[in-house]
């Protein structure tokens, strides 16, 4: 499904992963600034988690919903928090060494205690950084030419 484009560059077309995030929390929409850049000429889609797709897809209760990125991988399997970002750290070599220390005793519960961490105080850590009104947020809930996809 992936098909490599460039060998030297890392660019791909698109691999059909969705990067599921909270658009109203401005944190998330400030890191989804800075990793589009990085993930989307790969081929990932970043995808808000409100969106009515996403919604269906997941079925899960709001609170749950909302309570974590995720990933949508092309099969239907969905991961969420650390385990995502893990995947995701796997198709950047400069990100590896994250990747590797996910895979090392203890590395991965060290991840996943870090990101519950920042995931459950992101609103206040945004408050903290001033998000509100330090970001330019309002192009970043949807992925330019990418049509919503109803799978």
């Amino acid at each position: 499904m992936r098909r490599k484009i460039s060998v030297f560059f890392e660019i791909t077309e698109y691999n059909g992963i969705k990067v599921l995030f909270d658009r109203e929390c401005s944190m998330c929409l400030r890191m989804v600034a800075r990793m589009r850049p990085v993930w989307e000429p790969r081929g990932f889609e970043f995808v808000p988690l409100q969106a009515e797709w996403v919604r269906r897809k997941l079925a899960l209760p709001e609170e749950e919903l909302l309570r974590e990125m995720r990933v949508l991988m092309p099969n239907g399997r969905v991961l969420g928090g650390a385990d995502a970002h893990a995947l995701l750290w796997g198709y950047v070599w400069w990100l590896w060494p994250l990747w590797l220390l996910d895979k090392v005793p203890g590395g991965h519960w060290l991840i996943n205690w870090f990101y519950e961490r920042i995931a459950a105080n992101r609103y206040r850590i945004s408050h903290w950084l001033d998000c509100e009104n330090a970001c330019n947020l309002k192009d970043l809930t949807s992925t330019p030419d990418r049509k919503e996809n109803n799978t």
